[in-house]
């Protein structure tokens, strides 16, 4: 956040005291996040392998949604404390969604993250000729259409200066490894392949750049209450791993998912204009019971 200076608050550390930790798992309750993304990859695979009905994709697209907020996260912090699975865990999301985990990392956490709101964001609808911060972004269809794009082309080049980088390396690997995956699943059954791995991967890049519009277009950025439009529907609350508080995730970019909702009710909240929040699918009171419901299941 170079833009503007945040208010004090306790450090990532001191708010994550009491995540209880996991001997394998850096904290336990990312198994909700290993669950959702083993869920994802099998269910996908099963409908390549048995060539399910097309009608059947947007099964696989909500599932791989979900599975992508996880990648999200992972980014952010890794499940494990193993190395290995960590790059394991990012080969299978890579092959489940097609963003790799370590362009994810330079494009979402060394780039958005650490130059939000500044022009050096390159992932930003204000990187375009033309454009001007923080009122006139580039046509929305356009950003939707070459978001994706450009992110592969700037990770590319980043990789292409830094060969002998270690996230260069990890990149090589699983490029080498999941390439060699989906090569072999083409040739299997290349009409299955297109359906069940080629659309759901199409729709995630779109989904980024449509997400990435929806969550920083229209702000005015005078502070970090007025950076970020938060949706507290379920698809982006719990269920979408809390990705919905986006104003406390980029205060906090390295506070674990499951503490956003209390960072953003005690911080946030309070001084944040209405017009910073989606509009609810129903009314709040169903909203917060709805939470209320899934936010006990979890605590158990």
């Amino acid at each position: 956040m170079e833009n503007f200076p945040l208010p004090p608050t306790p450090s990532v550390s001191q708010l994550m005291r009491h995540l209880k930790k996991g001997k394998i798992l850096r904290y336990k309750i990312d198994i909700f996040s290993v669950i959702a993304v083993i869920v994802a990859v099998t269910t996908q695979f099963f409908a390549f392998w048995y060539r399910w009905p097309w009608y059947t994709l947007p099964l696989i697209i909500i599932l791989m949604r979900t599975a992508h907020l996880a990648e999200h996260n992972h980014a952010h912090l890794s499940f494990f404390y193993n190395p290995f699975l960590n790059e394991f865990t990012g080969w299978l999301m890579f092959l489940n969604c097609g963003i790799p985990l370590q362009s994810y990392r330079e494009q979402h956490i060394k780039v958005h993250h650490a130059c939000f709101g500044t022009p050096k964001d390159w992932t930003s609808p204000w990187d375009y000729k033309g454009t001007d911060f923080p009122g006139r972004p580039i046509n929305k269809y356009y950003y939707y259409a070459s978001f994706m794009l450009l992110s592969i082309l700037q990770c590319t080049v980043i990789y292409l200066r830094n060969p002998r980088g270690e996230n260069t390396l990890k990149f090589t690997v699983s490029f080498i490894i999941v390439g060699m995956v989906m090569t072999a699943l083409a040739l299997h059954d290349l009409r299955s392949f297109l359906i069940f791995y080629g659309v759901p991967w199409i729709m995630t890049y779109i989904y980024l750049a449509i997400a990435s519009w929806g969550q920083h277009v229209n702000c005015e950025y005078d502070s970090i209450y007025t950076s970020a439009i938060n949706d507290l529907n379920p698809d982006s609350g719990l269920l979408g791993f809390n990705i919905g508080y986006h104003t406390a995730h980029h205060w906090h970019p390295g506070l674990h998912w499951s503490l956003l909702e209390e960072f953003h009710n005690t911080y946030c909240a309070p001084a944040m204009s209405p017009r910073y929040y989606a509009p609810p699918w129903f009314s709040r009171r169903i909203v917060q019971k709805i939470r209320d419901k899934l936010g006990r299941s979890v605590k158990k």
